[in-house]
């Protein structure tokens, strides 16, 4: 089961890159839509508990992650200005998000449909709580990250790009998770389980932090080409 979590990263990694240097082409647009993308999916998708290894995760746990991916990618190639405009524009869909399911949620159902509207509901009554704790928790990390990132980057004066993608990733995640699992389940789950999932999210994230290094590489080196030949 690991290896199969392991290869969608790599899937999910190998998208992101692919998208970042089209991005780079034709337009920063792309990418953006693309991390809004996650964002708004991750909103949702965190109602689900899924196992990595011994641990329990929300099945938003890959695509959350690699939300920072994202961000390094703009932070290093388009700016730290940019890096936080689109941090801004996945803010602002969280909120149209939770305005969404709420509109949805209390709309009333089709006499028709009475059994699978109700299903439907009983999966969004969780998701206002979820949205609401992703937005504190995306605000905190993601500002934090992107902070650190440019930190680092004139701390080392534009070399060791490892480290201010893993330095400023790893503790922007550990904070993003804490932030998130506590206010999302407590009172839903038992403690032992909240901090089970805590240190789950938080290996899932280190491991996609380090794993991304070698991509955000491949992507500035072709970008780098990209930019000599136009």
């Amino acid at each position: 089961m690991l290896l199969n979590v392991y290869f969608y990263i790599f899937i999910m990694l190998s998208f992101l890159s692919c998208t970042a240097i089209y991005a780079r082409k034709h337009g920063l647009e792309y990418l953006s839509a693309t991390y809004v993308c996650l964002v708004v999916a991750a909103g949702f998708l965190a109602n689900k508990i899924v196992s990595f290894g011994p641990y329990q995760v929300p099945s938003a746990s890959i695509i959350a992650s690699c939300t920072f991916f994202i961000t390094d990618i703009i932070s290093e190639l388009w700016g730290k200005e940019q890096s936080l405009k689109t941090a801004r524009c996945g803010m602002l869909a969280l909120i149209l998000l939770i305005i969404s399911q709420s509109i949805s949620q209390h709309w009333p159902c089709n006499p028709y449909h009475q059994v699978a509207c109700e299903k439907f509901n009983d999966v969004l009554n969780q998701t206002p709580r979820i949205i609401a704790a992703s937005i504190i928790a995306f605000v905190i990390s993601q500002t934090l990250d992107i902070h650190l990132f440019h930190a680092i980057r004139r701390s080392t004066k534009g070399r060791a790009l490892w480290m201010r993608n893993n330095f400023s990733t790893i503790p922007a995640q550990t904070i993003d998770t804490i932030i998130f699992v506590t206010i999302s389940f407590y009172g839903i789950f038992e403690t032992d389980m909240i901090l089970d999932m805590i240190v789950g999210f938080i290996a899932i994230k280190f491991s996609i932090a380090l794993l991304d290094t070698p991509f955000i590489y491949l992507v500035r080196i072709i970008c780098k080409k990209i930019n000599q030949s136009t």
